[in-house]
């Protein structure tokens, strides 16, 4: 647990520090950095048996490094890996002689200097953004579904090219993304969703809507998973507690506004919106919450603008830190129950694991 008690003290304790920069950019930097480099080296020097799939990336992470180039070219299929995720294992291999841990650690610092990337240029308030992410699904992935939290990443990244109306390099993005992960390629509706004006009084509209969506959740499923998977089926699963939380997530942001919507906080609240409408099906399947996933990162966005809503700063410094409060303790009490990560307890590469 030491690694995570030492992650949550930076976080709460360096903005103690800002008094000490006279220049906010400098502090920015600096909080982004330390906060970056823990992650990156809790993820990265993490031993090999935490986190479910971890063990089956690695495996065929070895099988690759002994084909050739040639054969990895030609390779119609390589278990249900995509072709983009199958040509980084052989380079990756190549280049480390197939060292495991340095595999680790590059992949996660791919994942997280994609988010943090995003995280730096795009938020409000980095710190409440940064306890929001440590607070969302898609932070324990990282443990686990190597293949997807790159997918993810790459599409936090992409969010710059939705503000600015890139869509060419967004696209490109996209389609990069899903050379880890095809699911990846659902995020296209992200450009539609940021761009979309909605009112207040659509959104509450749209929350009504919500339990007949939810009474139907089988049948729509069904119809929409041909789109990814012709294969799936329905599958009861507990994401429907998620579900809920999110709802009220997504209500808790539209009182902080009321009506005060400006660009980026519409697009960001649009964005989050779709991800607590991708949970409604996570009951039936869990591709619906992997598609949901791509979504989430948008609350780290949405909440800190929103927050700026909130006129009174005695009542704004209130409310984030009772919102830092809950992510925090969502947060780790997610990573100690959360089975499929496997990040608690937490095991170093060197440490000697019993199983």
């Amino acid at each position: 647990m030491l690694p995570y008690i030492v992650l949550y003290s930076m976080i709460v304790l360096l903005p103690a520090l800002r008094i000490f920069f006279k220049n906010k950019q400098n502090y920015k930097n600096v909080y982004t950095a330390v906060i970056f480099m823990t992650l990156l080296f809790i993820l990265g020097l993490r031993h090999p048996t935490m986190g479910n799939d971890l063990p089956g990336y690695l495996e065929s992470y070895r099988d690759l490094y002994t084909y050739s180039w040639d054969k990895i070219f030609s390779l119609e299929s390589y278990l249900n890996y995509e072709k983009g995720y199958i040509i980084f294992n052989k380079l990756i291999a190549q280049l480390t002689g197939c060292d495991e841990q340095l595999f680790l650690f590059i992949c996660a610092a791919l994942s997280l200097v994609c988010v943090w990337v995003a995280i730096f240029k795009r938020s409000e308030d980095i710190t409440l953004s940064t306890v929001i992410y440590l607070g969302l699904p898609i932070f324990l992935l990282l443990f686990s579904g190597i293949r997807q939290s790159i997918a993810i990443g790459i599409c936090c990244l992409s969010l710059g090219c939705v503000e600015r109306k890139k869509f060419l390099p967004f696209i490109l993005m996209v389609l990069l993304a899903c050379c880890f992960h095809y699911t990846a390629i659902i995020f296209v509706l992200a450009f539609l969703l940021y761009h979309l004006k909605i009112s207040e009084k659509l959104r509450w509209i749209l929350l009504v809507l919500f339990p007949v969506v939810f009474l139907l959740r089988g049948r729509i499923f069904l119809v929409l998973a041909l789109i990814f998977k012709d294969t799936a089926q329905l599958q009861q699963t507990s994401a429907i507690t998620m579900m809920l939380v999110f709802a009220m997530i997504y209500i808790f942001c539209m009182v902080l506004c009321h009506e005060k919507y400006d660009q980026r906080t519409n697009g960001y609240m649009n964005i989050f919106f779709f991800a607590a409408l991708c949970l409604i099906f996570s009951g039936v399947h869990t591709i619906a919450i992997r598609m949901g996933y791509y979504f989430m990162p948008g609350l780290m966005f949405a909440l800190p603008l929103a927050l700026q809503k909130v006129k009174d700063w005695r009542w704004r410094v209130l409310i984030k830190i009772g919102v830092a409060v809950c992510f925090i303790w969502f947060g780790i009490d997610c990573l100690v129950d959360t089975y499929w990560a496997k990040a608690y307890p937490y095991f170093a590469f060197w440490q000697e694991v019993i199983l």
